[in-house]
């Protein structure tokens, strides 16, 4: 039996990025390893499990995988769990690890890591194998990509990401592996029913639902630059010359932690919420929707844009493709895969440089009035219907189809083979 240690999101309510990635992979792992693997998890975004009417912070799924919260008492207060992973490691004997987290969350353990693995030899004790998967956003600096060698596998979700860690490491190049995020096709799909999608939009956006509805998913924090989608849509509106009227509705928690009070933001501009835009509402302002309401979103929607200064991949992106709803999104990062240079998207490709505070790193801020002509050929087409709008639809479908997890799995079940 091989006896893997995972480090990785594992949150139970978080519906897209990192828990998506793991949960996924580590259903496809089980499916086909079955009781030949066992893994133990240190479970970041797991705050306990009622189990015979009580909160645990450590408990055993069904296939026998022990999934350990990474807020454990023992464990110090870190959230990442890198204290419990490293104190896991340490005491036991596994056959190896694996990793799904960012670069700049690992890095500063990697040498710990190596520590345990010599003294682990020195004591003849058995040694660990092991795979790290990680996504980029931005343009990397050297310090991140410090001791990267010693993972026995190394795996990007994007080839944006492996060039970005072959500037500083080119001597890895032939060591890194390209493994694309997945899709759930099962739960993000264009609605055939479009009378059920109707009554959805109805209901959801209820006096609004006859109009022009734009929508950016994601999360409020700095990254995401939320605060200038909502200057553009007011550019976009002041110079608008069709018939429906637009709608911004902005899929997130408006006063997020990490990020702005987009409310206080709306207050400084001409828009009146409910009439030209909208958050979620506020029973869920704080929690995220299920998969089943975020797919009737996106079916019922019209144009969706982000203006992220950058991504490790953009899974609302893949998401909103699935459901074949049109997409502007900026040309650069992770995104000029997903976008295929803009022949999936209508695509932002003038920037900016721009720092915030939160991790000081330089990255490509959209442009805003390249994001407003952007999003009106956008509009412009999507109301007309051209053959460039359904060329994008039909090719991005078909993009996001063949990222479905089952097959994106096999890659990992492949590692896992030639790993441990």
């Amino acid at each position: 039996m091989m006896r893997i240690l995972c480090l990785f999101d594992y949150g139970e309510t978080t519906n897209t990025g990192f828990a998506s990635v793991s949960r996924n992979i580590k259903k496809e792992l089980k499916k086909h390893f079955g009781e030949k693997l066992h893994l133990d998890i240190v479970a970041i975004n797991f705050f306990g499990k009622i189990v015979n009417d009580k909160e645990e912070l450590v408990y055993e799924e069904e296939d026998g995988t022990f999934v350990i919260s990474a807020k454990k008492t023992d464990f110090k207060d870190d959230d990442f769990g890198r204290y419990g992973f490293l104190k896991l490691l340490k005491e036991n004997d596994f056959d190896g690890i694996f990793i799904m987290q960012d670069l700049g969350v690992i890095q500063p353990i990697i040498d710990i890591m190596r520590n345990i693995k010599s003294d682990k030899a020195k004591a003849n004790k058995k040694q660990f194998k092991s795979i790290f998967y990680f996504p980029v956003d931005c343009s990397l600096i050297r310090p991140l990509t410090k001791d990267l060698e010693f993972f026995d596998t190394i795996v990007t979700y994007t080839n944006f990401a492996k060039e970005e860690v072959c500037r500083f490491k080119p001597e890895l190049r032939k060591r890194i592996s390209v493994v694309p995020h997945g899709n759930n096709n099962k739960d993000f799909y264009y609605v055939e029913d479009r009378e059920e999608v109707f009554k959805f939009k109805k209901a959801y956006f209820e006096e609004n639902s006859d109009k022009f509805i734009i929508v950016n998913v994601n999360r409020n924090q700095p990254r995401k630059d939320i605060p200038n989608t909502i200057s553009a849509f007011c550019e976009l509106k002041k110079n608008w010359k069709h018939e429906k009227k637009p709608f911004l509705y902005l899929h997130m928690n408006p006063k997020d932690p990490l990020g702005w009070d987009l409310r206080a933001v709306m207050q400084q501009t001409d828009l009146v919420e409910y009439e030209d835009y909208m958050f979620p509402p506020k029973h869920m302002e704080n929690h995220e929707a299920t998969r089943d309401t975020l797919r009737m979103i996106y079916n019922s929607c019209d144009l969706f844009v982000t203006t992220t200064n950058g991504e490790g991949w953009g899974l609302t992106i893949t998401e909103a493709m699935s459901c074949r709803l049109p997409i502007v999104a900026p040309n650069n990062t992770s995104i000029k895969e997903i976008g295929d240079n803009g022949n999936r998207i209508f695509a932002i490709t003038e920037f900016v440089p721009h720092v915030a505070m939160n991790d000081n790193l330089i990255r490509e801020k959209c442009f805003i009035d390249d994001v407003v002509s952007t999003m009106e050929e956008a509009c412009d087409n999507i109301l007309e219907n051209t053959e460039l709008v359904q060329k994008k639809i039909n090719t991005s479908q078909a993009y996001v189809r063949s990222l479905d997890w089952k097959v994106i799995s096999k890659s990992f079940i492949e590692h896992f083979k030639n790993t441990y």
